[in-house]
């Protein structure tokens, strides 16, 4: 829960083109304001089906692995830790960028996706993840 004074005072919910890792940043958001508790315990779920969001906005990827450091960063480099975190969220990045995508991979095979692979790996922070990928997604195919 959050209470009213901290998402107003926080700027709400994320927007920054797209809605993927939209729930981490507000988490990101909310939590450096006054800390959080973590619950290892799940109090949902989610049905996946192929309208799920994610499945085919292939090119918000890249907003996301673009734009979601940036967020962070207008919002939270006040923090005297910023500098450790930001690497922290690079590299959270980049292993979410290789997960989806891998995933993708599987999910919407190899062709889908040539184009998007293109886009993420100009990102210079990925750059350094498209061995990690590379090996990922021949794992699918």
């Amino acid at each position: 829960m959050v209470s009213k004074q901290v998402l107003i005072k926080s700027g709400g919910v994320p927007d920054y083109g797209t809605p993927f890792l939209g729930d981490y940043a507000y988490l990101a958001i909310m939590s450096s304001n006054s800390g959080c508790v973590v619950i290892n315990r799940p109090l949902g779920c989610q049905t996946m089906h192929k309208g799920n969001f994610g499945r085919n906005q292939n090119e918000q990827i890249a907003i996301a692995a673009k734009k979601f450091p940036m967020f962070l960063e207008e919002r939270m480099s006040y923090l005297k830790e910023w500098g450790e975190i930001k690497k922290l969220v690079l590299k959270f990045i980049g292993m979410w960028v290789v997960s989806h995508t891998s995933f993708l991979y599987f999910y919407l095979g190899k062709s889908k996706l040539k184009e998007t692979e293109k886009e993420i790996f100009k990102i210079e922070h990925l750059k350094p993840y498209k061995i990690l990928f590379k090996n990922q997604g021949s794992f699918y195919t």
